[in-house]
C-alpha cells in the first residue's frame, strides 16, 4: 500500500500536469492537497485493516475471536500461578501467630507478587506455616523459581522470614492470535461430528492451561475415551484437569465413558558432533544449538513424534555451525505415543574439526 508521501506526490505531479503551474509550499492548493492525501492515506488505511479482519487466517486480536466464535470456540484466558511456601519466626511462638489471608509476598529479584489464599496459623511453639498462595497477575509470570520469595510486602508481626522451596509453576499467559488461529483452522480441517476423536479433542483445547491433547478411544473397552492432556513440557494442574474432566462429561455422547488425564512425559536425549565456523566461538555456537533443540522438544504435544531430519535443520539453520553429525548410537528418532509428549532428557553437543 502507498504511504502518505507516494500519494502526495502523485497528487502534486498530476496537479502540475492539468495545471501547468508549480505549487508553492505555503500555497493554500499545498495545504489542501496534504489534507487530501492524509485522508486518502487513511481511507485505504482502513480498508487494508478491514480486509485482513475478514479472514481467520490474517484477522487479529477482538475480531480473530469473532471468527473463532462462529466455530464455538474461545479464546483461552490466562491462568494464575499457585504454589506453597513458608512463613517462619526466628525463635518459636510464644502464642499464636495468624498469618492473614491476602497477605502479601514477593519475590526479591523482580518483584512478583503473591497472596495467601487464607489465614494460616503459626502456632504456638512452632516456628514456621505452610501457606497457600497465588499470584496476582495472570499469566507465565508468576513462574518463579525456588527460593526467590523472600519478601514479606505485607507485614505480619512475629513473622520474620518467607521462601519457597520449590519452583512455582503452572501460570500461563492468556492464549496468542497465533495459537487461537491454529484452531481455528484445525476446527476446519478435522470437522468435529460429536462422535470422533477431534470433537474430543477441540473440547480440551478449550480449557485454559491444556497445551496439547491426544485422544484413545475403546482404550478402557468398548464405549469407552480416554482424553490425554499436557500443559506446554508438564502436566497440568489438578485443577485444570478437573475442569477437562467436568467438560467431557457435560458434552459428551450419550452412552460413552469419557475420561481425562495427565498425559506421561517421555524422556529423549541426542548426541551430536559439530564443527563451528570459521569465527565463531564452539562454546557459544553449542549453547544456541541446545536452547534451539530444547525450544524445538518443548513446542511439541502430545503424539508428536521426535525427528533427527527436524533436529537437523534446527542445526542447519543455526549460525555459527558448519557442519554436523549426528551419534545415532545415542539417540533416533522417537515415537510419541497418544498418551504422551516429549521431554528433553540430555543433548549433548561435541565439537569436531571444520577441516
Amino acid at each position: 500500500m502507498d504511504n502518505y508521501n507516494d500519494i502526495l506526490e502523485r497528487m502534486i505531479l498530476k496537479y502540475k500536469e492539468l495545471s501547468g503551474n508549480e505549487i508553492s509550499n505555503e500555497s493554500d492548493i499545498m495545504i489542501r492537497l496534504k489534507v487530501l492525501a492524509g485522508e486518502i492515506y487513511s481511507q485505504k488505511t482502513s480498508e487494508d485493516f478491514l480486509l485482513r479482519q475478514m479472514f481467520p487466517t490474517t484477522a487479529t486480536g477482538r475480531y480473530l475471536d469473532m471468527h473463532a466464535a462462529e466455530r464455538g470456540l474461545n479464546r483461552k484466558s490466562a491462568i494464575k500461578t499457585k504454589g506453597k511456601l513458608r512463613f517462619y519466626c526466628d525463635q518459636a511462638a510464644t502464642q499464636n501467630i495468624t498469618v492473614p489471608k491476602g497477605c502479601i509476598v514477593c519475590t526479591y529479584n523482580d518483584g512478583v507478587r503473591f497472596e495467601c489464599d487464607n489465614d494460616y496459623t503459626i502456632e504456638a511453639g512452632q516456628t514456621y506455616v505452610t501457606a497457600d498462595v497465588t499470584a496476582l497477575e495472570a499469566g507465565a509470570v508468576g513462574n518463579v523459581n525456588g527460593g526467590t520469595i523472600t519478601v514479606i510486602v505485607t507485614p505480619v508481626a512475629g513473622v520474620d522470614r518467607v521462601y519457597n522451596g520449590a519452583v512455582f509453576k503452572g501460570g500461563v499467559d492468556e492464549e496468542t492470535d497465533e495459537s487461537l488461529r491454529q484452531r481455528l483452522l484445525d476446527s476446519y480441517k478435522n470437522v468435529s461430528n460429536g462422535t470422533n476423536k477431534a470433537y474430543y479433542k477441540s473440547l480440551a483445547l478449550s480449557v485454559a492451561g491444556v497445551y496439547s491433547v491426544g485422544v484413545i478411544p475403546k482404550n478402557r473397552g468398548t464405549g469407552t475415551v480416554d482424553v490425554f492432556v499436557c500443559a506446554q513440557g508438564e502436566e497440568v494442574s489438578s485443577d485444570v484437569l478437573g475442569e477437562v474432566n467436568e467438560l467431557l462429561q457435560t458434552q459428551r455422547e450419550v452412552n460413552v465413558d469419557v475420561r481425562a488425564f495427565n498425559a506421561s512425559g517421555t524422556y529423549v536425549q541426542f548426541c551430536v558432533e559439530i564443527a563451528v565456523a570459521e569465527g565463531y566461538d564452539f562454546n557459544t555456537v553449542k549453547e544456541k544449538c541446545i536452547e534451539n533443540v530444547e525450544n524445538y522438544i518443548s513446542a511439541l504435544g502430545i503424539g508428536q513424534d521426535v525427528l533427527l531430519s527436524n533436529i537437523g535443520d534446527i542445526l542447519h539453520h543455526t549460525e555459527g555451525v558448519y557442519n554436523y553429525n549426528f551419534i545415532t548410537s545415542y539417540g533416533t528418532d522417537v515415537v510419541i505415543e497418544d498418551d504422551e509428549y516429549p521431554l528433553l532428557d540430555e543433548f549433548i553437543v561435541r565439537q569436531v574439526s571444520s577441516s
